[in-house]
């Protein structure tokens, strides 16, 4: 009986609900299409907005936002990689952090004539001259000019020299004195002590050196010039202009080139030394001022009277098995 009393009242309730609300299956069918489409909504943002997933961590999966709402709508557990930082935080007050590292600058083909021959690299004078505290002593003596005018006591009384006149610097007082010992011309005895400021020692080794690096530079050019025109023509020589400067020289391991070595001996050179030689180049056939040789060369370290040390090329010019003279290969200028 209590059976049929529930089925009942389930029953009249039914009834008077559509009967007096007669549009409460509609307004909840509303509500479902409503959900569709907001659920329908979020799926399509969240195809826009998800990134390509590359470069990420194993087990990153690069979820957004949406997507991450859209699960949750489902029911799925939240993507913790949703909520990960995919770029670092600059420290508070600090500079921003770049995502990525900036490109190497692009690098273009090596010509070998010009890593062959690089330009040097020279140190300034202060370097040279430890900041004009101690100039080397190769540099003197060296005939300057006074800036002051200077006292002599001679055996035949005192001398004056007026501003602008020529004195010999012979050395430094000593080491950090920053003052030079200095003579008159003709006068190898009487010396004064002057500071190295009253004098034009800095205008006169600055612009010697300057010329010396120039010259250097321009040996360089040189060389290269001469190498590129020798590969240019790759010894195209025929064999009988060959025969015009006599047989070939001999080439040892390492190319060296026995006549050659020879030569510095017999001749007593100065600026070219057997044990100064570095390297050996190519055995090769060329014409210089009109006549055939074969050419050798070998780079060496020749030493300068105030600047020190500097590398260079010199080239022997063979004829009939020996060498004629020596030559420096950018200058053609002759070896003393």
């Amino acid at each position: 009986m209590k059976l049929i009393f529930y089925i009942v009242l389930i029953a009249a309730s039914a009834f008077c609900g559509w009967h007096f609300y007669p549009g409460i299956y509609d307004g909840m069918q509303e509500k479902i299409d409503g959900r569709k489409k907001e659920k329908e909504k979020i799926a399509a943002a969240a195809a826009k907005e998800k990134p390509k997933e590359t470069n990420l961590p194993d087990g990153a999966t690069g979820s957004s936002p949406a997507i991450a709402m859209l699960d949750a709508l489902k029911g799925k557990p939240a993507d913790p990689a949703a909520n990960a930082k995919t770029t670092p935080e600059p420290a508070p007050g600090g500079p921003a952090v770049a995502n990525t590292k900036p490109a190497p600058p692009p690098t273009g083909p090596v010509d070998e004539i010009e890593a062959r021959y690089p330009m040097p690299n020279f140190k300034t004078i202060e370097e040279i001259t430890k900041d004009w505290t101690n100039i080397p002593s190769r540099a003197f003596p060296k005939k300057i000019k006074t800036k002051v005018a200077l006292t002599f006591d001679s055996s035949a009384g005192k001398v004056e020299l007026a501003p602008g006149a020529d004195i010999n610097a012979v050395g430094m007082l000593r080491p950090n004195s920053g003052i030079l010992v200095v003579m008159r011309e003709g006068d190898d005895v009487t010396r004064v002590d002057v500071p190295l400021g009253n004098t034009d020692i800095k205008e006169y080794l600055s612009g010697l050196y300057e010329r010396y690096k120039e010259y250097h530079r321009k040996r360089v050019v040189g060389q290269r010039e001469r190498a590129r025109a020798l590969k240019e023509r790759a010894n195209g020589a025929s064999e009988e202009q060959m025969k015009l400067a006599g047989p070939k020289p001999e080439v040892r391991a390492g190319g060296v080139i026995p006549v050659m070595l020879e030569s510095i001996d017999q001749l007593g050179l100065k600026e070219l030394k057997a044990n100064a030689i570095t390297a050996w180049g190519g055995l090769n056939f060329e014409e210089v001022d009109g006549t055939v040789y074969w050419t050798g060369t070998v780079q060496c370290t020749v030493e300068n009277a105030i600047f020190g040390p500097t590398q260079t090329e010199m080239m022997a010019l063979i004829k009939d098995g020996k060498v004629v003279k020596w030559l420096y290969t950018g200058s053609k200028e002759e070896v003393q």
